[in-house]
Order: structure tokens, then C-alpha cells, then sequence
């Protein structure tokens, strides 16, 4: 069990505001950095569904459209018919 503990929660690590020496500005960039990457990788997917959702709307209207007769082809088809 410590084993998995210690896999998880590794300790000894020091703090990444140690490293730049704790400077406001610096570490300001990273949040701002690390937000927008954060952003990016929420929207992307949501991107990708919402394009998918429209793609299979707008073949849906297409093959609609196009299984449908031109309305001279439905005029041709009832002169036929009465024929």
C-alpha cells in the first residue's frame, strides 16, 4: 500500500515558484499560459462535435433533396402515368 502511496503522491519535489526565484510576473505568464492551453483543449472537442452534429444535419437535407423528383421529372411522371 505505501508502494502505491509513494507511485501517486511522490514527495521530495520542490515547489515550480522555487525555480523562478518566485517572481510575480513570471509566474503570472505560466497561469495565463497554462489557462489558455487548458481552454484549448476543452474547446477542441466541442468544435468537433458541433462540426459533426452539422455535417450529418446538412447531408441529411442533401440526400433529402436529392432522393425528391425535380418538380419537371414529377411533371414528366404524371403525363406518363395519364398516358
Amino acid at each position: 500500500m505505501q508502494f502505491l502511496k509513494n507511485l501517486i503522491f511522490p514527495g521530495g519535489f520542490i515547489p515550480h515558484g522555487s525555480c523562478y526565484l518566485w517572481t510575480p510576473s513570471l509566474i503570472g505568464m505560466h497561469v495565463v499560459s497554462d489557462s489558455l492551453i487548458a481552454h484549448s483543449y476543452l474547446s477542441i472537442p466541442i468544435t468537433l462535435v458541433r462540426q459533426l452534429r452539422e455535417t450529418v444535419y446538412t447531408l441529411a437535407v442533401y440526400w433529402l433533396r436529392v432522393s425528391q423528383p425535380s418538380p419537371r421529372q414529377a411533371m414528366i411522371n404524371r403525363m406518363e402515368k395519364s398516358a
